[in-house]
């Protein structure tokens, strides 16, 4: 790659929500997804489109960040997410009745990713999820998502850093714990 790809790969990172454009396929432009690695050698971002399995392979000319929602989604997204954290904290408390608080949290938290698919407490619940299902690489995953994505306070992005250690920690991946800490 060159200096200006380096310049322009550097505008993202692991985990951001970022939108395609100026792409020569229509069906593809406009779509947002997560930044998931660079590849050097081909000097483009791995994309995972949201709402789809695939991964595509964008140049970072084609990638920018998403667009912040109207604060009217942002705040729904939240109160959504924080609903189905609610919910799965008593899928822990009442086991008779996890699958139907498991289950019910995961339509929050769909409710919650079209609203605004960065939404940090929505990421941050979907990584307590996949904790739940003993999934850390996912955990891993959302809670890079949320760190990448964060829109908070100071402390409010310590915290999800925190949450990314030990999603990191949790899945072996130690020096990757103490980058964060």
């Amino acid at each position: 790659p060159t200096a200006m790809t380096d310049a322009i790969s550097d505008d993202f990172e692991v985990g951001l929500l970022v939108e395609t454009h100026s792409l020569s396929r229509d069906d593809l432009i406009g779509k947002r997804g997560f930044c998931t690695a660079w590849d050097e050698a081909k000097g483009r971002w791995g994309v995972a489109i949201v709402g789809d399995a695939n991964v595509l392979a964008i140049r970072p000319s084609n990638l920018r960040a998403a667009a912040v929602p109207a604060p009217v989604d942002a705040d729904a997204a939240t109160d959504m997410a924080y609903e189905a954290a609610r919910l799965l904290s008593k899928a822990r408390k009442v086991s008779s009745q996890a699958a139907s608080f498991i289950a019910q949290a995961e339509e929050q938290l769909g409710l919650a990713e079209a609203r605004d698919p960065a939404c940090a407490v929505m990421l941050q619940a979907r990584g307590d999820l996949a904790h739940m299902r003993g999934d850390h690489a996912r955990m891993a995953t959302e809670m890079q998502r949320a760190v990448a994505n964060s829109r908070g306070t100071r402390d409010e992005k310590l915290a999800q850093r925190m949450g990314l250690a030990n999603a990191l920690g949790e899945g072996g991946d130690l020096p990757g714990e103490e980058t964060q800490l």
